[in-house]
């Protein structure tokens, strides 16, 4: 986790403002599966010791960075 950001989340019909997204640090592979229709979209972040789930792979999503993953 590189830290936490405002993003918004762009709808068909209106746009949603998220406060705090965590932005994950993610290579070249890893960003093109959280592009709009990536595999990763909608998939768990699941805390490895116990097994909760702590997030959700978020796509769509855009903050004031040129190069991000949610």
């Amino acid at each position: 986790v590189l830290g936490a950001t405002d993003v918004t989340y762009t709808a068909t019909d209106r746009f949603h403002l998220l406060g705090d997204a965590l932005e994950l640090a993610v290579g070249t592979s890893g960003r093109d599966a959280l592009r709009l229709g990536g595999g990763a979209a909608g998939g768990p972040v699941v805390d490895a010791t116990t097994g909760a789930v702590l997030g959700v792979v978020g796509t769509a999503l855009s903050s004031g960075h040129s190069d991000v993953g949610f």
